[in-house]
């Protein structure tokens, strides 16, 4: 591992890039608050009306140039307006109007707002400049307010809400996202982040920061069941902190630490059904193949922070745990072993206690690239998440998840806002143009808390740098991509909605795990069970080799391999031993509990398993899903694309 100590030329470098971003958000909240005191003086539909008679005596040089900057300033002063004339119309639209043209926009778009209402507003004809442009843009402002307090109607049950501001998150891949204090190789942290309480007052919002801190980064907020605590993680410092979990009273707005420890980062926490957390941790001590990049691996503690223990066993990572209706959990999980690096990322599922692991969608897919941020849809048994890519931050297109439709490629995929269906595709960066979107939240079915940035722009040099510069709002969207925005900041983006209200407590599963064994037992109740084994006699297989990986906590070189899902560096597996198969295509087999074993065939190789300490688990050894598992730190067996 890297020394955690740096030198003191890179804390000085450290304190002036965070002096730097001090100075900078004064002078830019200096420049806002003048800009604001000019705009308060008028109306929108005035400034329109200015900016349109501000124009017409330009040359096209200077017209094309001062449209950008009425742009930009529209949607930092007016961003809900901004917001609405890009769902009526759009950005070129509105510039050619500016410059003189599309003279009956006004009327098109009153046209187009007023189709969504139950019913028409009053309009504003008697008064003497109903006719005028004026009295025009007047009342497509007064259509949209109708408009928005309609749909905003759908909060109603949710009228208070917690987000995040923070910079994007990722870099060059979506799961980096630890920044890590000593990290050997990627490493990420952008200070300036805050957490925020959304709250609906009639048609009124009003944000009220909980807690800012211009140094750190504040991310992954949820909500106790009952309603009184937020749970979070927060980084402080760069290279004087990392990431842990936090717990701030709502009442008395106490915060109090649970994890702590200098090297090791803490994130993506959510309450389990009895009391405990389950989070996301660098402690495994381990990195990715083929970037020496840290992995994180799910773990668990009580609500103090004791009893840490670790529920995935993974080679690289797994991501954002959220508790299901039934009280399973699902998660994104990077699959490396023995396969190429993109290919792929889907969701998996366990019990809380970390048994029952096992496919949940896309395990054998090449479509979705990955699938991230998985929020259960209440009482459907679907899940709405984020269909991304694999070299891509976390953002891409808005997606339902229904295993009951199937459970591999676009089978149970539909893409929203809107509703369309998905195809499969192989695509690396996948979803990284147009409309971007971070962080669903399902209210039900239909209606979600979503990050969104519309209609971004591939940058042809870097396919990174740019997402940062992107501020993504809040919003409230229906399936069909209508959107009222919630809250938006200038300087940084605004995710990771969760209500602020209690909610039902999940099926309590009761653990079956005994920690006081050191060994599990596995079986496989017939090997030729399945889709893996299928054309292939029974009584072929004679016999499955079982084998281990050992994990790598540094890189140690690379001997690479390549294919049609990408570039992979490949593990050295350990032989363990053969085990003989029965006459109806069974084994046994005991050996230590928590660490990943694979069985091997010669016809189609590998299952791969976790036995569990003191349990024992039937399983299928194919490329098959495993779905009616139901005890024990059980057998994860997953195949190839």
């Amino acid at each position: 591992m890297v020394n955690r100590s740096r030198t003191r030329c890179s804390m000085q470098q450290q304190r002036g890039r965070a002096v730097f971003h001090r100075m900078l958000g004064v002078f830019m909240v200096l420049t806002c608050a003048l800009s604001a005191q000019a705009a308060d003086s008028r109306s929108w539909p005035q400034a329109v009306v200015a900016w349109r008679g501000e124009l017409a005596s330009m040359n096209p040089d200077e017209r094309a140039e001062h449209t950008a900057r009425i742009w930009e300033y529209m949607e930092q002063q007016w961003p809900v307006e901004w917001d609405w004339i890009l769902q009526d119309a759009d950005k070129d639209t509105f510039n050619r109007y500016l410059t003189g043209g599309e003279s009956d926009l006004p009327s098109r778009l009153t046209a187009a707002a007023l189709t969504e209402l139950s019913s028409a507003p009053e309009t504003p004809g008697s008064e003497p400049d109903s006719d005028s442009v004026l009295g025009q843009w007047q009342r497509y402002i007064q259509a949209c307010r109708h408009r928005r307090a309609e749909r905003l109607q759908a909060l109603s049950k949710h009228p208070r809400i917690i987000f995040a501001k923070h910079y994007n998150l990722g870099g060059s891949h979506y799961a980096y996202t630890e920044g890590q204090s000593d990290a050997q190789s990627e490493r990420h942290f952008r200070p300036g982040s805050a957490l925020c309480l959304l709250e609906l007052d009639g048609g009124d919002i009003r944000v009220r920061t909980l807690l800012d801190d211009p140094h750190g980064v504040i991310r992954d907020p949820d909500v106790s069941y009952d309603g009184r605590s937020i749970l979070f993680a927060w980084k402080k410092f760069d290279y004087e902190d990392d990431y842990h979990l936090y717990e701030m009273d709502v009442a008395s707005g106490r915060i109090r630490q649970i994890t702590d420890g200098l090297g090791f980062a803490d994130y993506e926490g959510v309450y389990l059904p009895n009391g405990d957390l389950l989070f996301n941790s660098t402690r495994c001590v381990q990195t990715v193949d083929c970037w020496w990049t840290e992995v994180s691996n799910l773990y668990t503690c009580d609500a103090q922070g004791r009893y840490l223990r670790r529920l995935s066993f993974d080679q690289v990572h797994t991501n954002y745990p959220q508790v299901l209706d039934d009280g399973r959990v699902v998660y994104t999980r990077w699959d490396y072993n023995d396969r190429g690096q993109i290919f792929p990322q889907g969701l998996f599922q366990m019990n809380a206690d970390g048994t029952g692991q096992t496919e949940f969608y896309g395990n054998n897919s090449w479509f979705p690239t990955t699938l991230l941020h998985a929020r259960p849809i209440p009482g459907s048994g679907q899940l709405v998440a984020i269909a991304t890519g694999h070299h891509s931050i976390q953002t891409g297109k808005l997606c339902r998840v229904d295993p009951s439709r199937g459970r591999q490629e676009a089978d149970g995929i539909t893409l929203l806002a809107p509703v369309r269906p998905a195809e499969a595709v192989r695509i690396d960066q996948y979803g990284q143009g147009g409309d971007l979107f971070q962080h669903p939240y399902p209210l039900d079915a239909e209606t979600f808390l979503v990050g969104f940035y519309p209609g971004a722009a591939r940058h042809p040099d870097d396919r990174y740098a740019h997402f940062h510069q992107q501020r993504f709002k809040l919003y409230l969207m229906d399936a069909d991509g209508h959107r009222e925005l919630l809250a938006a900041d200038p300087q940084t983006s605004c995710l990771q909605p969760v209500p602020l209200a209690p909610r039902s407590v999940p099926h309590l599963r009761p653990s079956t795990v005994d920690y006081r064994q050191t060994t599990g037992t596995y079986y496989v109740q017939d090997v030729h069970a399945g889709p893996g084994l299928q054309g292939i006699a029974r009584g072929t297989i004679k016999k499955i080799r079982v084998v281990a990986l050992e994990y790598r906590p540094a890189g140690i070189g690379e001997n690479r391999n390549h294919g049609p899902a990408g570039d992979a560096l490949a593990s050295t597996p350990i032989s363990h031993r053969q085990r003989q198969l029965g006459r109806q295509g069974r084994a046994r087999r005991r050996h230590g509990a928590s660490r990943w074993l694979g069985l091997f065939h010669r016809a189609r190789p590998h299952a791969r398993l976790l036995p569990g300490p003191g349990r024992r688990q039937p399983c299928r050894a194919d490329h098959a899903v495993v779905v009616h598992a139901s005890a024990g730190r059980d057998l994860l067996l997953r195949g190839l694309p």
